[in-house]
């Protein structure tokens, strides 16, 4: 509708859907990584939510542009129904913890539900490497390190890019 951004710098004259984190001040910008650094770009949002999903709603309708989490938007984009845009460029990373009370015995069904995202999560970043070199080589250099660290015992949640 607006055509394709081709540097980060294009968004400022995109139509963008934000959240209100990528508020600075009196203006939002986006910090996006090119694989060397973060960089801030300005954006002037047409709509602000603080709720992805209200965002993912006028993304589909081709309302704009959106920085989502692959897993949130990843069966539209198989579809064709949206695009990846700006290779090369991935958004901030994002950090989801299980976390159990101390001293209380796990329930079976919490690990169940804990190794079943921990599945989920793998899929979804090899899902993101395939379609975004710069990840592509972070995961790569990730697996080595943790290859390496074989003193490390217990469960671990990946943190995934949004691209």
């Amino acid at each position: 509708k607006h055509g394709e951004p081709l540097h980060p710098g294009d968004l400022q004259h995109h139509r963008v859907l934000a959240m209100p984190k990528h508020r600075q001040g009196n203006s939002y910008q986006w910090s996006l990584n090119d694989g060397s650094s973060d960089q801030l770009f300005a954006v002037n949002p047409i709509l602000v939510a603080n709720d992805p999903a209200a965002l993912k709603g006028a993304l589909l309708c081709g309302e704009g542009v959106m920085i989502a989490p692959d897993v949130m938007v990843k069966p539209f984009v198989e579809m064709g129904h949206v695009q990846r845009v700006l290779a090369g460029w991935i958004g901030g990373e994002y950090e989801l913890n299980a976390v159990f009370p101390r001293g209380h015995t796990q329930s079976p069904k919490v690990r169940a539900f804990v190794d079943f995202l921990v599945e989920r999560l793998n899929l979804e970043i090899d899902y993101m490497s395939a379609h975004c070199p710069m990840l592509e080589q972070q995961c790569k250099a990730a697996q080595e390190r943790e290859a390496e660290d074989t003193a490390a015992v217990g469960l671990r949640i990946l943190e995934a890019a949004v691209p």
